[in-house]
């Protein structure tokens, strides 16, 4: 049996891209909201039971965004591509596409700071 890409149409190709496309555009859209809660971070990173309760007002959007979003998005092979965002397409392998990570600091950092949080020991 032939290989699937075999079958696989302009058409469809530009589809796949435009729906990765339309996903990292989704993700782009938290930036605002997550510029407001590194705000907040900064004010109550200091103090541990308001760090827990700002924690369990975005503990949500942190398992159900957040970790998408950097499991999809970020390259942590160690390749030399780490610092852009990479939008991978199932028909377009080959092609190479990368967003300046600039473009998503707000939504990296509140990761990043939520991971740390997370696998933090004394915040169990």
């Amino acid at each position: 049996m032939p290989p699937l890409s075999k079958y696989v149409t302009a058409e469809d190709k530009f589809v796949d891209l435009y729906e990765q496309l339309d996903e990292v555009s989704r993700y782009h859209r938290f930036e605002p909201s997550c510029k407001e809660q590194l705000e907040i971070y900064a004010l109550v990173k200091n103090d541990g039971l308001k760090l827990k309760e700002w924690f369990s007002t975005i503990e949500s959007f942190y398992y159900e965004e957040l970790i998408h979003f950097s499991v999809n998005y970020l390259d942590y092979l160690g390749n030399g591509k780490e610092y852009h965002l990479n939008v991978f397409s199932h028909f377009n392998k080959e092609m190479e596409l990368f967003i300046d990570r600039d473009d998503f600091k707000n939504t990296i950092s509140l990761s990043c700071i939520l991971n740390a949080i997370i696998s933090s020991a004394e915040f169990e």
